[in-house]
């Protein structure tokens, strides 16, 4: 997966909405006489989907292609305007910032600005069980077509489009995907009232901790590495192979997976760049994530001799490296269709990982 560019703003594609003061002018008792708006409570919630830019030019044109796994909270707060706080795989909370969400029958409408630039009438709109948007960032010349499809978190998945954490939701819950992607369980506006979505929201099932409280580096259901380095929720399952000065590793020889090993060490090198030496070739699929606050791509090496290798490289932005290999049985088209469809154990044993090396 490559590496989205969107300028100072964002080198993230996630979204925090905003709500936007209104202006108040007419008199009491005409505030009095006018009727909030009508709009359906199903649109508010938590919802779960993808999110994809599917065409670019200019600027941007090297986003094109991308996809990652997203979520919303929808919430109305005065009337029938709210926040919408979205979160996309990998990179945070800030694409949409200063955006104003006003809530309709089947419709949730942005407008507002975006690094800037003004934006009118980004609309979601409700079919049947899902809840979509396309709308078109930038000008003529830098552009890109963005296309988000949501669900609401639980609901089932099928056809072309599934998120590729689906299995990962439904066991660990909302807020745990929150803050995988990189988002901030404490800013999700509160919701109150019938007919919400929040079902997955509230598991207590969340790796290496419960409820909404971030897990803690030194939890006493955490095994440390012995280095110090590194800190993670034995997924169920897994065994610990190796944890010694020599290295750190966890296998699960029943579900096919031979190890999983985890490393940090220094360098300036960008993660992306990184994993691409390693692959040796370009046109190489790639997906994004967020582990413990480093910036991470993953994808599948070919010909390693013993089945498949996901390796992950992840940087923090001030020099450190985190490397992880994850290597399974099957070739290479088995292993991206794990990825895509059934993440359920990477996710568990890879992005619940907690590094404290140089920290």
């Amino acid at each position: 997966m490559k590496k989205l560019k969107l300028t100072a703003l964002i080198l993230a594609l996630a979204a925090l909405i905003s709500l936007l003061a209104a202006c108040s002018c007419g008199t009491k008792e005409e505030e009095q006489q006018s009727a909030v708006p009508e709009y359906s409570r199903d649109l508010l919630g938590d919802w779960y989907g993808v999110f994809a830019v599917t065409e670019s030019g200019g600027i941007y044109r090297d986003n094109a292609g991308i996809t990652n796994d997203c979520v919303m909270r929808a919430a109305v707060t005065d009337g029938n305007t709210g926040v919408c706080y979205l979160v996309i795989n990998g990179v945070g909370d800030k694409l949409l910032k200063d955006c104003a969400a006003t809530f309709g029958e089947d419709t949730i409408v942005l407008k507002g600005t975006v690094e800037g630039k003004k934006i009118d009438d980004w609309t979601f709109r409700r079919l049947g069980d899902k809840l979509s948007m396309s709308a078109v960032f930038g000008d003529s010349t830098d552009y890109m077509k963005l296309d988000i499809t949501l669900r609401h978190c639980g609901d089932e998945w099928s056809g072309d489009i599934i998120p590729a954490g689906y299995e990962y939701t439904l066991k660990y819950g909302f807020r745990s995907l929150v803050t995988v992607m990189g988002g901030d369980p404490a800013k999700l506006p509160q919701l109150s009232g019938k007919n919400l979505n929040l079902r997955l929201t509230t598991d207590e099932a969340v790796p290496g901790g419960s409820g909404s409280t971030r897990p803690s580096f030194d939890d006493p259901d955490r095994i440390i590495s012995a280095n110090g380095f590194f800190s993670i929720r034995l997924p169920e399952g897994f065994a610990v192979v190796r944890n010694d000065a020599q290295g750190f590793e966890i296998a699960n020889e029943a579900q096919g997976v031979n190890s999983v090993t985890y490393d940090a060490y220094t360098s300036n090198e960008d993660a992306l760049a990184r994993l691409i030496r390693e692959a040796g070739e370009t046109g190489i699929r790639f997906w994004h994530y967020t582990v413990d606050g480093y910036d991470c791509y993953a994808a599948v090496m070919k010909d390693v001799g013993f089945g498949s290798d996901i390796v992950l490289f992840g940087d923090d932005g001030s020099g450190r490296m985190l490397e992880i290999h994850y290597r399974i049985d099957g070739d290479t088209e088995s292993a991206e269709a794990m990825l895509g469809q059934d993440p359920g154990l990477y996710y568990s044993a890879v992005l619940s990982a907690m590094v404290r090396f140089g920290g």
